[in-house]
């Protein structure tokens, strides 16, 4: 995209944006931005949890298999 294009894909963007937020209603938009930051916390959570159980095991492994 060269750069005369960007503020026409910009407006582009924004317009449909602006558009579709004016067709739905402000209940779901809320609900799907509680949605997106319990899914996002849970992600975060669950990466860490599997880190922490994972790690030690996963050490273990490259030893053995660095001593072959």
């Amino acid at each position: 995209m060269s750069y005369k294009e960007f503020p026409i894909a910009i407006g582009t963007v924004s317009g449909t944006a602006l558009s579709a937020f004016a067709v739905l209603p402000v209940e779901n938009i809320v609900t799907s931005a509680i949605l997106a930051v319990i899914g996002a916390i849970i992600s975060f959570l669950m990466s860490c949890l599997l880190n922490l159980f994972l790690k030690p095991r996963l050490k273990k492994f490259k030893k053995k298999k660095d001593r072959k």
